[in-house]
């Protein structure tokens, strides 16, 4: 919807539509300046229960911060919509993406936190070495000198 269209234009033209049909799903963009402001603003115009209605933010939805979020969600595979709720082929495939793209994310911090640790390991070893071939070459010697007078 462009500017031309209120809020209220928009409240009413979506509680006609739920009252003339009994399966919809109405798509509303709006601007969203601040996270999740859209979003709530829609909850609270619609005046829903919650357990009637299924609302999708895809604002970023593929962004890196909202896949960390998701992360947890992966596990929790018992999440039941609500009664008389169904969801469109689209938004099936783009819960699938998010999942497919949060497990790549999950893989890429393992295999970009291996390096790390093998990094942490070599510095413990040079660190090790140098200190090994200063006691032998330096302070060996400054003991020695030291112990002579």
């Amino acid at each position: 919807y462009g500017s031309e269209h209120t809020i209220a234009d928009v409240t009413k033209q979506i509680k006609d539509i739920m009252e003339t049909r009994k399966e919809y799903d109405y798509e509303i963009l709006l601007v969203n300046p601040v996270t999740d402001f859209a979003k709530g603003l829609v909850t609270e115009c619609i005046g829903l229960d919650e357990n009637t209605y299924y609302l999708v933010e895809n604002s970023s939805r593929f962004s890196v911060g909202k896949l960390f979020k998701k992360i947890p969600k992966l596990l929790d595979t018992d999440t039941q919509l609500p009664n008389g709720v169904t969801i469109t082929p689209e938004e099936i495939s783009a819960l699938k993406t998010e999942k497919e793209l949060c497990a790549m994310l999950i893989l890429v911090l393992i295999f970009s936190a291996y390096p790390v640790l093998w990094l942490c390991i070599l510095l413990y070893r040079l660190i090790k070495l140098l200190k090994g071939l200063l006691d032998k070459f330096v302070f060996d010697k400054i003991r020695d000198k030291l112990s002579y007078s």
